[in-house]
């Protein structure tokens, strides 16, 4: 550290978590969906109740947030979990534009394991998750998900 500065802050992950959620359900919002936030004791898997603008089609939304470029930890769950259940990794950092990637849980689910094919681990790794450097390595993966507002129902 550089004299004179001051150490950089952890932010709390119940703090990002809750700012994800707000700039999903904002995001959502503009797009005339119909969101409410659902209670952690009634839908554990989700963190958003929609309905669409257009067919009034109801579905669930898994929110996860990160304000730092560090691996998103997401479950590993069997193929075909949740097959209606949409995921949104929102970027928020403290400076800096925020960035949304959309998908369904399928679409992440097969990110997960991509990243496990590719750094040889199994499905008994502990902390599961989609890396960045997909992104980085110019695979197509999470970078075909961003501002992919496109992909829920209308």
């Amino acid at each position: 550290m550089m004299e004179g500065q001051q150490p950089q802050k952890r932010r709390n992950g119940h703090q990002t978590h809750s700012e994800a959620i707000a700039a999903v359900k904002f995001e959502l919002d503009r797009r005339g969906y119909e969101v409410s936030q659902c209670a952690r004791n009634s839908i554990p898997r989700a963190d958003l109740k929609v309905i669409s603008p257009i067919n009034r089609k109801d579905f669930l939304v898994a929110v996860t947030g990160l304000y730092k470029r560090n691996p998103w930890k997401l479950k590993l769950k069997p193929p075909g979990a949740d097959p209606g259940l949409f995921r949104v990794l929102a970027f928020v950092p403290e400076d800096g534009p925020k960035q949304f990637f959309v998908m369904t849980e399928t679409q992440a689910q097969h990110l997960i394991r991509a990243d496990h094919t590719r750094l040889n681990r199994t499905d008994r790794y502990p902390a599961p998750g989609i890396t960045w450097r997909k992104e980085e390595q110019g695979e197509p993966g999470l970078r075909l998900h961003l501002s992919a507002w496109d992909i829920p129902p209308k």
